[in-house]
């Protein structure tokens, strides 16, 4: 597992430097298959537990209102653990991703804020554990390499602000003669008329480039899209463009689809940004939140982007950017951590590795491990953080 070193490179190990703060005692264990080079952090028992602590905490946060009797009815984390498929036990359980070894991680039978389900693995017969990408389903890396294409393809086009999210619309469209369509929202009544919904969609035309949104479009909406040609499956990583909210609030759906193989550090982000996401996708339908969950209208600003005007139009182009500026950065750290799992898959295949130096942060050696040897000593950080990062290279 690691990443190719160019032959021009010096023999000796990268150096490297904290993505962020990195709490300790720990230690960074260079290992080196032949032109493959990878670092690892061995974390101790106080790091990752608090590391996970802290992790648990932010999220619980976040999912502030998912539960209880509002659950089914809530207009947003309904949407996120229904289409989404996202668990709140797993976004609540940390994962230091692939290049790290937890000292003692199965000693306890039971680690409240810890992931210990599929993807965990025990290293050699003791109770230290990691979470390689050999670990990961069997045919996994076909699945992983589709979404990194489709991440990367997504990332180079530029974005589309002219669909005023009329998906929601489109899918209550329903002129003269045809039936009612299906309604996604059971809880929730309509703020405009079906005459006004219908003269929103007529007027303005969807404009949708989202599959997983088109496909709900009410029969009588479908050829009224505006976008050519129309999406389908086999045009997603064609069509999918950064503007899209879908395609933000996708993120989730694809860094779970990688956990517990990255960091949850960038799950966390990408809940955060579907969330919002999500918010604005709500907000501008034409439903009426004020019969939404209490719990909901007591945390989020419900109020309606009123899109079949010209002034919510803006207003939604405003709120779309902003989430497209916050998306780029976040879909590019994913798409690395993909990128990543399938440089480790392809560097399993070659011979087995070796421990061949570690150092702390400060730069002290520890000394080289001999030959075949699968462990080091955990030194002790210059400094205590409240948080883990995770090293990249330079």
């Amino acid at each position: 597992e690691g990443r190719r070193r160019p032959a021009s490179h010096s023999s000796a190990p990268r150096p490297v430097r904290p993505c962020g703060e990195v709490a300790g005692p720990y230690v960074v264990v260079h290992i080196r298959t032949g032109s493959w080079h990878r670092t690892w952090m061995r974390l101790q028992p106080a790091v990752w537990r608090g590391a996970a602590a802290a992790h648990h905490e932010r999220t619980t946060r976040l999912l502030l209102g998912s539960s209880g009797s509002d659950a089914e009815s809530h207009p947003i984390f309904n949407f996120l653990f229904t289409y989404l498929r996202a668990d709140p036990d797993v976004l609540c359980r940390w994962s230091p991703g692939p290049s790290s070894m937890l000292v003692s991680g199965l000693s306890r039978p039971h680690e409240p804020h810890l992931w210990r389900g599929r993807g965990l693995r025990r290293l050699d017969g003791s109770s230290d554990c990691s979470y390689p990408v050999t670990a990961a389903r069997a045919g996994t890396g076909g699945a992983w390499s589709r979404t990194a294409s489709l991440l990367r393809a997504t990332a180079h086009r530029p974005p589309n602000l002219h669909c005023y999210g009329l998906h929601e619309w489109a899918m209550l469209y329903r002129p003269e003669g045809y039936p009612p369509p299906p309604k996604f929202q059971q809880g929730l009544p309509l703020r405009v008329s079906q005459d006004e919904l219908n003269r929103t969609v007529d007027s303005l035309q969807p404009r949708c480039t989202h599959y997983d949104a088109f496909r709900f479009f009410a029969p009588a909406a479908v050829p009224l899209n505006a976008h050519q040609p129309q999406p389908s499956r086999r045009n997603v990583a064609d069509l999918t463009q950064p503007g899209c909210v879908h395609a933000s609030m996708d993120l989730l759906r694809q860094a779970l689809a990688l956990y517990p193989h990255l960091p949850s550090e960038i799950v966390h982000d990408t809940l955060e940004l579907a969330i919002d996401a999500r918010l604005l996708d709500i907000r501008a339908s034409p439903y009426d939140l004020r019969a939404a969950p209490q719990s909901a209208r007591r945390r989020f600003d419900l109020s309606p982007v009123r899109v079949e005007a010209p002034g919510g139009r803006r207003e939604f182009q405003a709120m779309q950017a902003d989430l497209a500026r916050r998306a780029a950065p976040l879909r590019l750290r994913l798409l690395a951590c993909y990128d990543e799992a399938l440089r480790l898959l392809d560097a399993a295949e070659t011979a087995p590795a070796v421990v061949t130096e570690a150092a702390t942060l400060s730069g002290s050696r520890e000394a080289a491990a001999e030959p075949g040897a699968t462990a080091v000593t955990a030194g002790a950080a210059p400094h205590v953080h409240t948080r883990v990062g995770i090293f990249e290279h330079l």
